[in-house]
């Protein structure tokens, strides 16, 4: 299961939430043995946990997205260089233009395949 990492850190969060309800739950239980008590702090914790969840998965998501949009930005700008330089290149030895096109070509979507 290869979640994206956003997935990862709001489940890690949920798992750990959901263990401490449980176990706080118990000890209320246990140390108050009044049935509404328990319920109450039994919403409350789950109600907190739902809602900070949601909110964590929002601020993350929103920043892997700038993060991957940032990533995008530098393969790009790195693509353009590589073509400047060809261009240079091929400005001086017109004989090799087809074939750094084609490299280039390439390694562009190798560097693409490796990024993904």
């Amino acid at each position: 299961m290869n979640l994206p990492p956003h997935y990862r850190i709001v489940l890690v969060y949920l798992l750990v939430g959901i263990a401490w309800i449980f176990f706080s739950d118990i000890s209320v239980e246990y140390l108050f043995s009044g049935e509404r008590v328990t319920q109450i702090q039994h919403f409350k914790g789950w109600a907190f946990v739902i809602l900070t969840a949601a909110f964590l998965y929002v601020l993350i998501r929103h920043d892997f997205k700038a993060i991957q949009a940032a990533n995008r930005k530098i393969l790009d700008s790195i693509e353009q260089a590589v073509m400047g330089w060809i261009h240079v290149m091929d400005a001086r030895h017109k004989e090799t233009k087809d074939h750094s096109e084609r490299v280039t070509r390439m390694t562009v979507a190798l560097a693409k395949l490796s990024a993904a």
